[in-house]
């Protein structure tokens, strides 16, 4: 059930954003193969066809409790960048 959940909002994301990978972190990440698998076969039933292949679903290199402050520092960097 949650590899189903999981999958139609990735598979609603990749369509309006076109990322190249979706990368899950935490406990998702800490689930490995036993969630990721399902989700990967999951987002391919759910996506549109023209979508199907174009995505990979990677768990996260980031160390959980920095993501966010580089979230933040990221979104602060291209604010300011010219």
């Amino acid at each position: 059930f949650t590899a189903e959940k999981l999958a139609a909002g990735i598979a609603d994301a990749v369509v309006f954003s076109s990322p190249e990978a979706v990368f899950l972190f935490g406990g998702l990440a800490r689930a490995g193969e036993m969630l990721f698998d399902p989700v990967r076969k999951y987002v391919d039933l759910k996506i549109m066809p023209i979508f199907r292949g174009t995505v990979k679903i990677l768990p996260s290199g980031i160390p959980e409790n920095n993501a966010a402050v580089l979230g933040s520092a990221a979104l602060i960097w291209n604010k300011t960048s010219l």
